[in-house]
C-alpha cells in the first residue's frame, strides 16, 4: 500500500468507517458503518491521484458497477495536506455527483444523503 492509499484509509477510519479492500469490485475500498457481518457497505471508494486522467468511460464503468451492487461511489483525492472527496451515484438512470470538493472536516456534515 502506498502513502496516498494509507492516508485515505486512515482518514476514513478516523471518520468512524470500517474500511475493507474492494478489489473484487474494481475499487480500492468498501466502507461499512458497522462490522461487515452486521451490514452491507454503503460506498465503494476509488482513489484518484492529483494529475491522473479519469475518462468518462471509467466514470460510467465505476457508476454501473456501484449501482449493480447498490452502493454509492466515493472518489477520494488525497493531496499533500488533506483528502478531498467527490460522491456519486445513479439517480433516474444518470450518474450524478452529489457533493464535490468536500474536505474531510466537513464531509460528514455536508454529504447527501446523510450517512448517520
Amino acid at each position: 500500500m502506498d502513502e496516498l492509499n494509507h492516508r485515505v484509509e486512515s482518514d476514513l477510519k478516523g471518520k468512524g468507517f470500517i474500511v475493507i479492500p474492494a478489489t473484487q469490485y474494481g475499487f480500492d475500498y468498501a466502507l461499512y458503518e458497522k462490522h461487515p457481518s452486521e451490514c452491507h457497505a454503503s460506498h465503494l471508494v476509488h482513489i484518484i491521484r492529483v494529475g491522473d486522467d479519469l475518462s468518462m468511460l471509467e466514470l460510467v464503468r465505476a457508476g454501473r458497477v456501484a449501482h449493480t451492487v447498490r452502493k454509492n461511489i466515493l472518489f477520494a483525492i488525497p493531496t499533500k495536506d488533506s483528502v478531498r472527496y467527490l460522491e456519486a451515484g445513479w439517480w433516474n438512470g444518470s450518474l450524478v455527483f452529489w457533493r464535490n470538493n468536500v474536505s474531510t472536516d466537513d464531509y460528514r456534515t455536508h454529504r447527501v444523503p446523510e450517512m448517520r
